[in-house]
Formats: C-alpha cells, structure tokens, sequence
C-alpha cells in the first residue's frame, strides 16, 4: 500500500495537477461555477411569476435557466481566460454573448419560455463551443498582433459562419442534440459512472480537489441529462437517465468519500483529536463539505483510510444505480443545489419520493458500517504514538 501511495503522489498527481491548472480547465471550473448562481436565481426567478402547477412550474423554469445560465457562461468564463485583461476580457464576453444570442433566438417568438424549454439540452454546449472557438481563434491572431482590433476578428468570422449555415437551412442546435445523443447514453452508463467516482476520489486521495479537474468536463452533460429527465417528467414519459448531477449528491453524502457517516461515528472516537475535529466538521459536512476532514483527520496520502474512501463511494453508486435501474426509487429530475443536505436533495429531486431519502440514509449506514474498523485502527494508531 505505501509502494502504491508513493507511486501516486510521485507518478499520478502531479501531471493530473498540471492538467488542472491548464487556463482553458481553470475558466471552464471557475465560470460554471460562478454560472450556477444564474441558474438558481433564474429557476427560482421565473417560478414565481410562471403559472400552473408547483412541481412543473419548477420543472419548467429549470429546463429555461439552463439556456440563461449557458448566456452567463458566454459572459464569465472570459474573464477567467483573460484575467489579466479587463479591457479585452470586456469585450471578448459582449462579442461572444451577441454570437449566443444571435444563434440560439430568432427575432419572431410565439412563446419564449416554451422556447427556452425546447433548446435548453443544448444551450450549455453551444455556449461552451462558442466560448473556445473564440478563445483559440483569439490565441492564433495574438501571434502576429495583439490590439484591440483583433478581439473583433474572430466575432465577423463566426458571424458570417452562423450567416452561412442559416441561409442554407443548417441548424447547429440540431446538430448538438443529435452529437450529444451518443454522449448523454454513455454518461448514464454504470462502467462511467464507477470510472468517473473513481478518479474522483483518487484525486482527493491525492489532495488535489476532484471536481476543478474533472467538473468543467462533466457538469453540462449531467446538467443536460437532468433537463431530460426533467422534459419527460412534464411530459408524463418515463424519466430516461439515473445518473445526473443530483445523483452524485445521494452518493457522495458529506462530500468526497462519503464521509458523514465517518464524521458521526468520530464524535464518539477515543481519540481526542478525532472527536474535536468531528465536531467542527459535522455542520459542513451536512452541506457536503468535508475539506476539514478530508486534510485534518488526514485521509489524503493515508494507508489506512486510503481503501474505504476509494471504496465505499463505488459500492454505494453500484447499489445505487441497481435501485434505480429496476425503478424501486424513483430518478432525480429537478435540480437541487449540492450544498443541501443529502437525504433533502435526494427527497427534493425526485418530487417527494420518500424512498430516495431513505435510500440516501441508507448509504449512511452502508458507509458507516464500512468506515468503522478502519476508525477503529487509526485511534489505535494514534493512541501508540
């Protein structure tokens, strides 16, 4: 097991951390988060003032704001590309937002909210393509000069393409929904599922944060996918995916690792220093932020806590899918923020399915179960030191 950590703190992490300060990964990271809020606010936004049921009025104003968080994308990750630059991130972000809106809305509309609905599966990946085509266009002509005129060069370009494409009868949402079809299915499969919660946790392990590396790449497909699943629920269609970004929240209770059910068995630890830093860590941990215990306990390069937080995230999402596959819980389809307490999230998303909390508390005590010998080995090592 040393021999093994070794080789991942000397081999692994580090090209994974250069990968992870890569500008374009660091933008995408840091704008789609920033991007969330507009997302929230929006939902929230246009379920007060829309009409009809409860439940699809939320179902709807999600699947719109996935289009107005898609714009705020166009307009934040910029600033992160360029940050050195508020004059030239400024307008590269306008250019990129007129392109946005130029593309994805016609200037005649019968219902607007019904449209935003209907190209919301594909509003975040045109945003993000619209965002790195400028980007390395912009990158391409800096070689020969870097002025103001340049940052306008790759808008006309892209301009006359969309011009093109209209004219001829193409349409790019199309086309996106029918590129991401293939994508979508693979995401909602179980082998990238346990492929995706593996390396995950292996970048905890590592001490590097898990989602800035794999998260600008897989947040708008599972985004995407709960859009579906949410459009076939107001369609009264059977909700076609299981994994989606809700799901990781019923997987991952109290963060990375699934360390609630470790954070409550610590409070009762031998170990002084266990029990002081479970009690700090609790609330947090509730909202699934375990960075306390992840670098204080530590589990990071720990032999012995290395197996069940590498583990345990991977049995709970097997059994977890397996629920779900047979529908003896029902899918999440409405997004719920990742900083709400798991057994509620999973409660919340799937329309009040009280199952899916049970199911979530449940993996609280599968996890528990599974942590406490390995508690139980390191009180025991810290008691002899």
């Amino acid at each position: 097991m040393k021999n093994f950590i070794f080789y991942l703190e000397k081999k692994i992490i580090p090209p994974l951390i250069r990968i992870s300060k890569i500008p374009v990964f660091e933008a995408l990271q840091k704008g789609m988060f920033k991007s969330l809020s507009i997302l929230i606010l929006s939902t929230l936004i246009l379920f007060i003032f829309s009409k009809g049921a409860i439940l699809i009025r939320m179902l709807n104003s999600f699947r719109a704001s996935l289009v107005l968080m898609a714009g705020g994308i166009t307009l934040i990750v910029p600033f992160y590309l360029f940050k050195n630059n508020f004059k030239k991130s400024f307008i590269i972000s306008l250019n990129i937002f007129i392109l946005y809106l130029i593309l994805s809305f016609p200037l005649k509309l019968n219902n607007f909210l019904i449209y935003l609905q209907n190209i919301s599966g594909a509003a975040i990946f045109i945003a993000l393509i619209l965002v790195l085509i400028y980007y390395f266009l912009i990158k391409s002509l800096n070689r020969f000069k870097d002025n103001i005129f340049i940052n306008f060069i790759p808008f006309f370009l892209i301009y006359f393409l969309l011009y093109f494409l209209e004219k001829n009868s193409f349409n790019l949402y199309n086309l996106i929904f029918y590129l991401i079809a293939p994508l979508l299915k693979a995401a909602d499969s179980l082998p990238v599922l346990l492929f995706l919660i593996f390396l995950n946790t292996l970048l905890w392990l590592g001490g590097i944060h898990g989602p800035s590396v794999i998260g600008p790449l897989v947040a708008p497909v599972y985004l995407t996918i709960l859009g579906e699943n949410a459009q076939a629920f107001t369609l009264k269609e059977p909700i076609p995916h299981i994994v989606s970004t809700v799901f990781f929240n019923i997987i991952f209770v109290g963060g990375a690792g699934s360390t609630l059910s470790l954070c409550i068995l610590m409070l009762n630890s031998t170990s002084k220093k266990l029990s002081n830093l479970a009690k700090i860590s609790l609330l947090p941990s509730l909202a699934n932020l375990n960075e306390i215990l992840i670098f204080g306990i530590p589990i990071v390069l720990n032999p012995i806590f290395f197996i069940p937080f590498l583990i345990i995230p991977l049995i709970l999402a097997l059994i977890n899918y397996l629920i779900m596959y047979f529908n003896l819980v029902t899918r999440p389809y409405l997004y719920i923020p990742g900083i709400i307490p798991s057994p509620i999230a999973a409660y919340l998303s799937t329309g009040g399915d009280w199952k899916a909390a049970f199911l979530t508390i449940l993996n609280i005590f599968i996890s528990g179960l599974l942590y406490y010998p390995f508690l139980k080995v390191y009180e025991k090592k810290l008691k002899n030191e």
